[in-house]
């Protein structure tokens, strides 16, 4: 299954690359299978203003990403993606996944800002000295210096998924199964375009079912007001009714239909937060 994973992994991004290309990412990828990554006792990490002493050797899940940012360190840092994608996991794992971020800028204020601007509020370690870097050796394409790492600090998957949606999906789904988290009908919206799911074709006799994950972005806490459908063949409910700041909620969505149509339904999710209310849509063919 781990080969499975790191086959796929390399299709998605050798693409498009020459055939040398292609043949040194297919290396790099196997020389890091299964190869532990060190950490070091000494590390310190903030999280916001705040500071933290993490044990980096317990046993959970981890992804965790190194970064020398040259030129914009906004832009490399993408720390509005990972926020959302942070969200999205730990909503799902019931934070159970351990998320680092070991960043080696060459002016310590620039990240610091950086992190404070962005409300960065995920562990996340300024390594001066580039200590972590030291210990590991890690590739120097800035995509291959994120990684999925098992319950021994060792690598299952390498790959940056802010950059890549489906790699990010091999992130997420990965967890998922190593946790024993059914990702059958899980959908991961990024935003209110994507909050969309197709439950392809199925037999109208069956009842389909998904779920949307419902992001508290704002600076304050989002109570749900209500939560209705266009139609009555479409329930759905939300499994809190106040979502704290940075925090996610579920929709979950069941569609069930007494005659073969191809529909569109919609979910809408009325808030104290937003004007209008959150709008997901499901959407198939039923024969």
């Amino acid at each position: 299954m781990k080969k499975f994973y790191f086959i796929i992994l390399s299709i998605f991004i050798c693409i498009s690359c020459q055939n040398q290309v292609k043949n040194d990412i297919e290396q790099l990828i196997k020389d890091w299978s299964n190869k532990e990554i060190i950490f070091s006792d000494s590390s310190i990490f903030l999280s916001g203003y705040d500071t933290l002493k993490i044990n980096c050797n317990d046993n959970k899940l981890k992804i965790v990403t190194y970064t020398d940012p040259k030129g914009c360190i906004g832009c490399q840092l993408k720390l509005h993606e990972w926020k959302t994608l942070n969200q999205n996991i730990l909503s799902l794992t019931n934070n159970n996944v351990l998320i680092l971020k070991y960043i080696s800028p060459k002016r310590q204020s620039e990240a610091l800002f950086e992190i404070i601007t962005s409300d960065y509020n995920y562990p996340t370690c300024i390594d001066i000295n580039d200590s972590f870097n030291k210990l590991n050796h890690f590739p120097d394409k800035e995509q291959f210096r994120c990684f999925l790492l098992d319950e021994n600090n060792r690598v299952i998957l390498i790959g940056n998924p802010v950059q890549n949606p489906k790699i990010k999906d091999l992130y997420i789904r990965t967890i998922c199964e190593r946790l024993g988290i059914d990702t059958t009908n899980i959908n991961i919206a990024d935003n209110q375009n994507e909050n969309r799911f197709s439950f392809g074709r199925f037999p109208f006799s069956d009842t389909m079912k998904t779920q949307f994950v419902l992001k508290n972005d704002s600076l304050v806490e989002m109570k749900i007001d209500t939560i209705f459908t266009s139609c009555e063949c479409t329930t759905a409910k939300i499994d809190k009714s106040v979502i704290k700041k940075s925090d996610s909620a579920i929709v979950s969505v069941s569609f069930k239909t007494d005659k073969p149509e191809e529909f569109v339904r919609e979910i809408y999710v009325k808030t104290n937060s937003k004007e209008k209310p959150i709008v997901y849509s499901v959407e198939g063919m039923a024969f």
